[in-house]
């Protein structure tokens, strides 16, 4: 767990894609969407890759609920 929050750390303070970017919502809503869809995984099973491509055509589960806390906010 822990390496998990310091890789999403990483991701939003220190992507370089990101750091034209305000630290805000729109940053951080693109960093879950760079943890969620190019971590590499813990575990790697046969159908990885198949199985990311679903997540995303069906909707990200970590993307919806990093979108649905910046709605609230």
């Amino acid at each position: 767990m822990k390496r998990l929050r310091e890789d999403m750390a990483h991701r939003y303070f220190d992507a370089p894609d990101l750091q034209d970017v305000g630290k805000n919502a729109y940053r951080f809503i693109n960093a879950v969407s760079d943890f969620a869809t190019h971590s590499k995984s813990l575990r790697k099973t046969a159908n990885y890759k198949e199985n990311l491509f679903s997540k995303n055509v069906d909707g990200n589960p970590l993307i919806d609920k990093a979108y649905q806390m910046m709605r609230a906010a």
